[in-house]
């Protein structure tokens, strides 16, 4: 295992396999791990946006 020097350090993150998190605890560790994007996507994000043309209307043919 990486980081571990001893039998016993092997054992420990082992028994973090046993470890089950339901759907909230998920979401909360996303929210708190979530990587902002910085320059330069929201600067092309927002050009990209800004200049593309508008979506076509498709009327009943998308349904």
């Amino acid at each position: 295992m990486l980081g571990t020097r001893t039998l016993a350090q092997v054992h420990d993150n082992l028994g973090a396999l046993a470890v089950r998190l339901d759907g909230k605890q998920l979401e909360r560790l996303d929210a708190a791990t979530r990587v902002r994007r910085g320059f330069p996507y929201y600067f092309l994000y927002d050009r990209r946006t800004a200049l593309a043309p508008p979506e076509p209307d498709l009327g009943d043919r998308d349904r």
